[in-house]
């Protein structure tokens, strides 16, 4: 538990390997009210092409925000639908936010006016009440649709009456351009009934504003909407359903009624979409496929024949993508809750069974929420299960050293246990157009908190961070059915290196002879102080196993003070 094993790469050291102290926390901003639901690198046009400038884009609970690189915020309205990982997806010249109940766009260059209203100019024929009409500028440098609904018709089903939808587009600037071009006229581009023909012309503007909702070519229900860009288009899924729609190109305001596909190799509702090597992965409950640009029409992509997958999940926020591989709380039609890593079309199980074992005792594992980052030239997997309030993590670059699973736990020590990290959500690490210097920026479940990590950072923004280790004393092949003394045990760990002054840090020890049920004392162990760098963090009379308690000994060491932890070994003398 906070402590993250590193395997030494020749594996010809004292060891082949440590423990040490996970990186802590470090305050870079805070936004809202949280939780952080969702982040994204994008930029926007500031004085024209000259200047292209990068922000972090965040949803803090329902609210999105872009901030600066000195961690300045801007909010830019609220959207609905935020019960978990919020999908943002540019295509280069739009941001668009996905979420439970709808889909949002931040244009390229911030600023829109929404339509409020506008006359008859032509009726058009065949309306009935009712109908949405999506509708496109026929001048200036709009880049979305606006929507209005039919409240009345004459005896051709020409629109007499209208009212803005509750989908109502909003008209923004073109690329590069900070003055919105306000357009004089809208023409259909689609409806959700048959009818044809009709303008609007004279249309009013409401106050500027960041943020309007797309108009989507299904009605939002329970259930997250996934989004994937490829080539200029944005791909999204249809909640519950396993039904793909495609954006126009470039245009992802846009999503015309008959540009839809399905991923029906095995019908299943599509939970989460990537893309990997101009590859798009569609993962559903319990399969994946992989669709690919195949130019064909309406709709442009084509599943790839001769690939399927038979992994799926239920947790769409388990899915990362980590340099080119996806990794994810995977489920199959036997139901087995372990993590995949996908490394070309083969999936790859990589948790253990213990792991596994635990996983199946949570409550729900659909929510669980997971990132990736890098640091230190090492990759990891971090998984938070809310439901069994935990967090684990997989180290990537060891796990792959060793040619086995490596995990450890990270987590929160508050009231007398460990909870889950506080980290739910992060950008990843090599952030883009040198945004905060490359760092990892991680979001708070609890707060609008962003954090970066701090690699030899000994406090969670603050908050005393708490470690642990257990191991048994026995190695295998050593069982015996006699009682065992233990005459002392000698921890071999860094001592007396960038040790707060004036601290005498401890490490506890205790230990139990019946498999963990029941627990010694608590024995403390000086860990040196600065500069006592040959101590030596040992512990005499340690007594012995009984036969009446099952002569398995664990020991369990741990601390709280504040020092960076390097633990290599333990020898029993």
């Amino acid at each position: 538990m906070n402590l993250i094993p590193r395997v030494e790469e020749t594996k010809q050291g004292k060891e082949i390997g440590a423990l040490f102290l996970s990186p802590g926390l470090e305050l870079f901003t805070t936004v809202g009210n949280g939780p952080i639901w969702g982040e994204h690198i994008f930029y926007q046009s500031v004085t024209g092409p000259a200047l292209i400038h990068f922000f972090l884009y965040v949803a803090s609970g329902n609210d999105i925000y872009a901030i600066d690189n000195d961690g300045s915020s801007t909010f830019l309205g609220s959207v609905t639908g935020v019960t978990g990982e919020v999908n943002f997806k540019d295509n280069g010249g739009q941001l668009g936010i996905f979420t439970t109940t709808g889909a949002w766009l931040i244009g390229h260059d911030g600023m829109g006016v929404p339509l409020t209203g506008g006359t008859i100019g032509v009726a058009g024929i065949d309306y009935t009440d009712g109908d949405i009409i999506y509708l496109s500028p026929t001048t200036g440098n709009a880049a979305a649709t606006a929507a209005v609904e039919v409240t009345s018709v004459d005896g051709s089903g020409g629109v007499t009456g209208f009212s803005i939808s509750i989908l109502n587009g909003l008209p923004l600037s073109g690329l590069f351009n900070l003055t919105p071009s306000i357009p004089t006229g809208f023409v259909q581009a689609f409806t959700t009934g048959s009818g044809s023909g009709f303008e609007l012309s004279a249309p009013t503007f409401g106050a500027p504003t960041w943020l309007y909702q797309i108009p989507l070519p299904f009605d939002p229900v329970a259930g997250q909407i996934s989004a994937v860009q490829q080539d200029g288009f944005i791909i999204i899924s249809q909640p519950l359903f396993y039904i793909m729609w495609q954006s126009e190109l470039l245009d992802m305001s846009l999503f015309l009624p008959l540009k839809f596909a399905s991923a029906s190799g095995n019908p299943t509702a599509i939970t989460s979409m990537q893309q990997i090597h101009r590859e798009i992965f569609v993962i559903e409950t319990y399969n994946t496929e992989v669709w690919i640009n195949a130019g064909t029409s309406p709709f442009t992509f084509a599943r790839l024949d001769g690939v399927y997958i038979e992994k799926g999940t239920l947790s769409p926020a388990s899915v990362v993508q980590i340099g080119e591989e996806l990794m994810w709380l995977s489920q199959d039609t036997d139901g087995i809750c372990s993590i995949v890593r996908l490394r070309g079309y083969e999936p790859r199980i990589v948790s253990d069974t213990a792991v596994t074992t635990i996983w199946q005792t949570y409550s729900d594992v659909t929510n669980a929420i997971a990132y990736a980052y890098q640091l230190g030239g090492r990759r990891y997997y971090i998984i938070s299960f809310p439901s069994g309030n935990s967090t684990w993590g997989y180290n990537i670059t060891d796990s792959d050293l060793l040619g086995v699973p490596v995990w450890f736990q990270l987590g929160q020590f508050d009231s007398g246990r460990f909870n889950r990290h506080i980290a739910q959500i992060s950008t990843g690490s090599g952030t883009q157009g040198g945004l905060l210097s490359g760092k990892t920026i991680l979001g708070d479940y609890r707060n609008g908190n962003l954090y970066t990590y701090k690699p030899n950072g000994l406090t969670d923004n603050g908050a005393q961070r708490k470690w642990l280790r257990s191991w048994r004393a026995r190695q295998p092949g050593q069982a015996s059915f006699d009682p065992i003394r233990f005459n002392a045990l000698q921890i071999d760990m860094q001592t007396g290196i960038d040790v707060p002054i004036d601290t005498d840090p401890q490490v506890e020890l205790r230990w139990s002879d019946d498999g963990g049920h029941s627990w010694s004392m608590e024995h403390f162990i000086p860990a040196g102080k600065l500069g006592e760098t040959a101590r030596r963090v040992k512990i005499n009379r340690l007594g012995s196993t009984k036969r009446n308690a099952g002569l398995d000994r664990i020991f369990e060491l741990s601390s709280s003070d504040m020092f960076p932890v390097t633990i290599i070994g333990a020898d029993l003398i």
